[in-house]
């Protein structure tokens, strides 16, 4: 042991309390490569018996502020040991610490992440908006070695597969179902971190604008991820029969006749085998609720379906047991996201547009909302990703020359 070392050891032996002043000299080596500037190591409160240790050790180079902070200069004190590379192994000896390179490790861990993710890539390539989500997250993350890669790269795995069949699900799934099925665990996505990065990735799925606030517990329920599935909804208005146990329900069209809507809730869905809507094979879903309203006062000749904006588990599920033969029309924003949702539909069900395709958009130029360049962007990247996009023309027109709102539609255009 050389005396300085031995002076360190004695210093700690005699105050315990000085091994957290001088980890901060350790940290602060392994964060940056090396000890230079100053360096607060505590304030008036400091125990007396802590500085004159501290004072003893590093002599003038310890110095208190106006505002009574504890201060060190440690390139002045540094400049004073006849090796300060040597003083500072010592250091780390003395406190039973091993030397990082925070820096090197932060690159390699870089590294690790990027190579991950280009895997991550190649496995899962229908999910570039997840890819870019992680992308973004590349320089947050916390230090990787090879064992932690492992671990996240089967979390992300798990959590790709997890999201696939939520994309494909038509029926109620639980948050406990999932995390059994998937991580052999079936608290995992009850609550914590995978809860939370797998609506992170829903949310990336379902809308490229990060800007857009939706609560997780919203977002689960448009896969029908719940543990509550009376709390998961779809209203329509229309003559509506449907079986279960074998035989045909009919009263939503006694509702129909009387011009009032029919709501059902997930579980009531859950037991039907089939449904169709009685006389006009036309339905039109419709995203937001005045509209919807509108068209229930209209009496219209066909049946709407309210969508809610993005669809839950509910409106799903009702659209996935209608008829093959069901005409679907879809009537909605003419932004991004009302595309969107009409795609999410189309996956359903075969659709056309109604009221929001491209020569309605030409006739309504008058009415337009002005798109800003950053939507323009997201419009054209969400094109570019799928060149087989049913709704490009309509995009193409929305980047140009702006949105059509459902409630500015004109009957008289």
């Amino acid at each position: 042991m050389s005396s300085r070392e031995s002076i360190l050891a004695e210093h700690l032996g005699r105050h315990p309390s000085l091994a957290a002043h001088l980890s901060r000299l350790c940290d602060r080596c392994d964060k940056r490569g090396d000890l230079a500037g100053t360096i607060k190591l505590g304030d008036s409160s400091l125990p007396i018996g802590d500085y004159r240790a501290l004072r003893s050790l590093f002599g003038p180079a310890l110095k208190t502020s106006a505002r009574g902070e504890r201060r060190l200069d440690l390139t002045r004190f540094l400049a004073s040991v006849p090796d300060a590379d040597a003083w500072i192994e010592e250091l780390y000896t003395a406190l039973g610490r091993q030397r990082r390179d925070l820096v090197d490790e932060a690159t390699q861990s870089q590294a690790i992440w990027q190579q991950l993710l280009g895997q991550f890539r190649l496995s899962h390539p229908d999910l570039p908006s997840v890819h870019r989500l992680l992308q973004s997250q590349s320089a947050r993350h916390s230090l990787l070695d090879e064992a932690k890669a492992d671990a996240l790269r089967t979390e992300w795995f798990r959590l790709a597969e997890t999201v696939r069949h939520l994309q494909a699900n038509r029926q109620q799934v639980g948050l406990s179902d999932l995390g059994a099925r998937f991580f052999n665990d079936s608290k995992t996505l009850r609550a914590g971190r995978l809860r939370t990065i797998l609506c992170q990735w829903l949310h990336a799925l379902n809308s490229e604008d990060a800007a857009e606030d939706i609560e997780p517990a919203d977002m689960l329920s448009r896969y029908g991820v719940t543990d509550n599935p009376t709390s998961i909804k779809v209203t329509f208005f229309g003559p509506l029969r449907y079986r279960r146990n074998g035989a045909w329900l009919d009263w939503p069209c006694q509702l129909h006749r009387q011009g009032e809507s029919t709501t059902l809730s997930l579980d009531n869905l859950a037991g039907i085998e089939r449904a169709e809507f009685v006389g006009n094979p036309t339905v039109v879903t419709c995203e937001n609720e005045t509209p919807f309203n509108n068209l229930v006062r209209e009496d219209t000749p066909f049946a709407v379906v309210y969508t809610g904006g993005f669809p839950n588990a509910a409106v799903r599920a009702l659209l996935g047991k209608l008829p093959v033969h069901t005409l679907l029309r879809h009537w909605g924003d003419s932004d991004r996201a009302g595309y969107q949702i009409a795609r999410i539909l189309s996956h359903i069900h075969p659709l056309s547009l109604w009221r929001c395709q491209l020569d309605d958009l030409q006739r309504h130029r008058h009415a337009l909302k002005p798109v800003s360049a950053a939507e323009q962007l997201a419009i054209q990247r969400a094109l570019a990703e799928s060149p087989d996009h049913p709704f490009a023309p309509e995009l193409q027109f929305t980047a140009q020359h702006g949105w059509l709102e459902q409630e500015s539609w004109d009957s008289s255009q």
